[in-house]
């Protein structure tokens, strides 16, 4: 008979489904750029465009994908946007997410490096 694992408790499988959202709203390089640059300050969609290397309408696209996510607010002001962190903890999310690409390059790195001879 097959074993079965017990099932996560349903406020646990939604916390996950939650956080989900988010790593789905940041599996883009554009949005991850843009909230870069939105934990220097608040900005506006031109900013953001140039800073992302895309076109307005695609980084207002963008935008509305991390909006929606709950990790950008944004404040109209007269015709313009202003988008800001809607999180404190994004900053240290996206230094986080920095200190573990650079953790897996090392791995990788002495993975490929040949063995150092012994004398």
């Amino acid at each position: 008979m097959p074993r079965t694992s017990p099932r996560a408790p349903a406020a646990q499988r939604a916390r996950c489904a939650a956080c989900a959202r988010i790593f789905k709203a940041l599996a883009h390089p554009c949005r991850v750029c843009m909230l870069a640059a939105l934990a220097e300050g608040p900005r506006h969609v031109g900013e953001l465009a140039a800073h992302a290397d895309v076109g307005m309408a695609t980084a207002s696209q963008h935008l509305r994908v991390l909006r929606g996510a709950g990790l950008v607010s944004d404040t109209k002001r007269g015709l313009q946007v202003q988008y800001a962190i809607a999180q404190r903890c994004i900053p240290k999310m996206l230094a986080c997410a920095t200190r573990v690409i650079e953790n897996i390059t090392r791995a990788q790195i002495a993975l490929t490096e040949p063995p150092k001879e012994t004398q």
